[in-house]
């Protein structure tokens, strides 16, 4: 098991606040004046509360060249606002399990027992949050609770972590295909059931099945012919893949 440095386990930042200031991103594709605006639209009493939110912010969703910021597919979806809230939520939720390991290795922890037990104490929970870290936080690991909770992949409930299967949105399961296996165009099933896809979002066989299917009938992937059993070819990239996202109708 990977003991994560406590000092790079940054969980600090809100969901909502979080789009904003990637619309203030996308906006402004300069990071000095996303930095200046995002201090004033950021409702924080103290100046370093509000610079640790951005730095978390930067170095979770940013992509930078220099001074710039990169128009990147997760700027363009956030700022679609055809593009549902849920959906908005789920894929930066992808994006956080890559850039802060406790939050994957928590999910990991947390699929494994799936299906046989839905249920942990809060105490267990706790104790296998500490193993992951270098030192014991209470602090952190309820920010981790509280992440966890709004992203609504657990919920909390006298003393208890309950978890299930999550019903992904399908888009959100194609963006997080795309983005992982963005330097292929064949994969295998195989690989998308050992990637970290499955685990992060608590995902069962059926329904990956189902949002493989629905993304070969817009036809985004295709099966391999016969003789090569299992592959899967993707016929689209991730930038194509949020311009489809906006030429179909509204996913709300």
């Amino acid at each position: 098991m990977e003991i994560i440095e406590f000092e790079g386990v940054r969980l600090n930042a809100m969901l909502e606040e979080t789009k904003q200031l990637l619309k203030l991103a996308a906006l402004t594709l300069n990071l000095k004046e996303f930095i200046k605006k995002s201090k004033d639209a950021l409702p924080y009493k103290t100046a370093k509360a509000k610079l640790n939110h951005i730095n978390a912010i930067k170095d979770r969703y940013l992509e930078l060249k220099g001074e710039e910021i990169l128009l990147t597919p997760l700027l363009k979806l956030i700022s679609n606002e055809k593009v549902a809230e849920k959906i908005k939520d789920e894929v930066l939720f992808y994006h956080l399990t890559r850039s802060e390991p406790i939050v994957k290795e928590i999910m990991y922890y947390i699929y494994n027992f799936l299906p046989a037990k839905k249920e942990i104490s809060l105490e267990e929970f706790r104790r296998s949050a500490y193993l992951l870290m270098d030192k014991k936080a209470q602090d952190i690991v309820a920010k981790l609770l509280d992440n966890l909770t709004n992203f609504k992949l657990i919920s909390k409930e006298e003393g208890k972590i309950k978890f299930d299967y999550y019903s992904v949105s399908w888009q959100s399961f194609i963006y997080a295909l795309l983005h992982f296996f963005n330097k292929k165009t064949v994969i295998t099933f195989e690989e998308i059931l050992n990637s970290l896809i499955p685990r992060i979002y608590l995902l069962n066989l059926v329904n990956i099945k189902e949002y493989l299917m629905v993304a070969r009938n817009s036809w985004l992937l295709r099966p391999a012919g016969k003789g090569q059993k299992n592959k899967i070819y993707l016929l689209t990239s991730l930038d194509k893949f949020i311009d489809y996202l906006d030429s179909i109708p509204s996913t709300f």
